[in-house]
């Protein structure tokens, strides 16, 4: 014989509350006194009570369900937005589906539209470079789906989630300038994000600040991946006057300019000084560790979604137009930089 699950309205008698006061208190919503919320968990817990998730979809018109949209593969980058949006999602009891939308293959407006029309999400949060896309966007204002858009490069195309990228990368390069570095080589990031070319404007604006003249022969094309990394160190390191240090625009990049450095015996730092951008975990675990910026991805990922079910909670979706987050970034200082060897 099944045993019978418990329902919302045993922990209500559990906890001699009301049952729509147990559903604002595990649904986290405000207006529930801390002692009573307390009170509802403890006879939760007791009865091992958890929401049924296709019950709260009949009892609305809600799916408890948001979308992530992204370009390409699963990259460190997304992955670190899958997380945040997890960690936000979980405690509020909604699920989260990732869909890759491949702009090659077909225009971002119609996958769109194509996705909503099978799929029930209450939000969708989009990623670069989805998010500076003008087809995607005037596909979600068609929609009326609420969304957030994570680091645009417009910061009037709608509610957004975002961290200063100029001045990050315009810090990182400093430092490396600070250090004593004249010779400082760039690898660029995929041109099809904008992030990519805000870093590569920011080395160039350091470089011209600190007096310093660029050298075309010490940067080079890249794509946001350890291969283009391993391809633009070689390129860099073989020019006539090869650079101290080299700023990749991610972390990837920066760990294929390592190998590169490993396998031609070039000692890092001794002998050249390497820089990268996200603090993605590799950065941690490659010897030397990787002196990075640290973009708050995963916080991104959990402000967004944390954005997107709050507005559709409070119904306020509609007003979402001009919400911006703005968040803090910071250089972390490891193993893989120091003062080039002619200084010291």
């Amino acid at each position: 014989m099944a045993v019978k699950q418990p329902t919302i309205y045993d922990v209500a008698k559990e906890a001699k509350v009301s049952f729509k006061t147990v559903s604002r208190t595990l649904n986290t919503e405000q207006g529930v006194r801390a002692a009573t919320r307390q009170r509802v968990i403890d006879a939760a817990k007791k009865l091992n009570y958890s929401p049924n998730l296709a019950a709260r979809r009949l009892a609305g018109n809600r799916s408890y369900t948001l979308a992530l949209f992204y370009d390409g593969d699963l990259s460190s980058y997304i992955a670190g937005l899958q997380l945040g949006m997890i960690e936000a999602c979980v405690p509020l009891h909604y699920e989260l589906i990732l869909h890759p939308c491949d702009i090659a293959v077909e225009p971002p407006g119609e996958d769109l539209r194509k996705f909503l029309s099978q799929t029930a999400v209450d939000g969708v949060v989009v990623t670069p470079p989805l998010c500076d896309h003008p087809q995607l966007g005037s596909a979600l204002r068609r929609t009326g789906m609420p969304h957030v858009l994570i680091s645009p490069q417009d910061r009037d195309c709608g509610p957004q989630v975002y961290f200063v990228e100029h001045q990050a990368a315009y810090d990182l390069a400093r430092y490396l300038i600070g250090l004593g570095h004249r010779r400082i080589g760039f690898i660029q990031g995929d041109p099809a994000h904008s992030s990519s070319h805000a870093r590569y404007k920011a080395y160039k604006d350091a470089l011209r600040d600190a007096g310093i003249k660029l050298d075309a022969c010490i940067v080079s094309k890249g794509s946001f991946s350890f291969q283009s990394g391993v391809s633009g160190a070689r390129r860099i390191l073989s020019a006539p006057r090869p650079p101290t240090a080299i700023f990749a625009s991610d972390d990837d990049t920066a760990v294929g300019v390592i190998h590169y450095a490993h396998e031609a015996g070039i000692r890092i730092p001794a002998d050249l000084s390497v820089a990268g951008f996200d603090d993605t975990p590799i950065s941690r675990y490659i010897w030397p560790t990787l002196t990075t910026v640290r973009q708050p991805i995963q916080l991104l990922g959990s402000t967004a979604a944390r954005m997107l079910i709050e507005a559709v909670r409070a119904d306020k979706a509609a007003q979402m137009d001009s919400a911006a987050t703005i968040l803090e970034y910071e250089i972390i200082k490891r193993n893989s930089c120091a003062p080039p060897a002619e200084t010291r």
